[in-house]
């Protein structure tokens, strides 16, 4: 057994529970890597994350539509990028249309945040 595991009043379980809290399977990864995401427009304030770019932005949903100009916040492993967008680019990443304009909104979104 290790040195700087001590049992109490010969307390196996205790001395096992320590050593797995100690162990380097049992941590879980930091999200570092997750995509943050925030939205706000006209008061409103949306926020998701998610492993890529494109699921993050997917997540966020407006009833309605997106039709006004927005400020879209992204985050990844510390690194903070704000963007003005306007009504259409807003509208082609959350509001209600086709696949084709979704898609050319995310190629929009990459072009501009690909580098985080």
């Amino acid at each position: 057994m290790s040195k700087d595991i001590k049992m109490k009043n010969g307390n196996i379980a205790g001395a096992l529970k320590e050593i797995a809290d100690k162990s380097v399977l049992n941590k879980t990864p930091r999200d570092n890597n997750m995509v943050r995401i925030t939205l706000k427009s006209l008061g409103r304030i949306f926020k998701s994350e998610g492993t890529t770019l494109e699921e993050a932005l997917g997540k966020i949903k407006i009833s309605g539509g997106a039709k006004a100009v927005a400020v879209l916040t992204v985050e990844r492993d510390g690194v903070k990028k704000d963007k003005i967008i306007n009504g259409r680019h807003a509208q082609q990443l959350f509001g209600n249309l086709s696949n084709t304009s979704k898609e050319l909104g995310l190629k929009w979104a990459r072009d501009v945040f690909g580098d985080l």
